[in-house]
């Protein structure tokens, strides 16, 4: 007894101090699976990618339906300007979050 004590009480650090794995962060939004079906069209593709690359440059992307549509307008508003957006920009990620936005 005296001998597995110690034993354990190394497994047990040992395991502690081991590596953490993490999933690794994907590309793509995550989407729910009660999102409305919505053709992604070519002005919709450039909103994400825009919305994917400048919004996601300085923090954690929110998905499109965790706000509404209306929602949706004085965040882009807000944040187009702390992204560089110019109003072609801006107006295409608006359509991109709000096609997918609550209604």
């Amino acid at each position: 007894m005296k001998k597995f004590f110690p034993l354990l009480l190394s497994m047990v650090f040992i395991a502690g101090c081991s590596k953490k794995t993490v999933p690794a962060k994907t590309a793509e939004l995550p989407v729910r699976v009660t999102a409305p079906a919505v053709e992604l069209t070519e002005s919709l593709k450039a909103g994400k990618q825009l919305y994917m690359s400048k919004c996601g440059n300085c923090h954690g992307l929110y998905r499109a339906d965790d706000y509404t549509v209306k929602a949706w307008l004085p965040i882009i508003d807000r944040m187009s300007v702390k992204a560089k957006l110019n109003e072609s920009e801006k107006m295409s990620v608006l359509a991109y979050v709000q096609a997918f936005s609550k209604k």
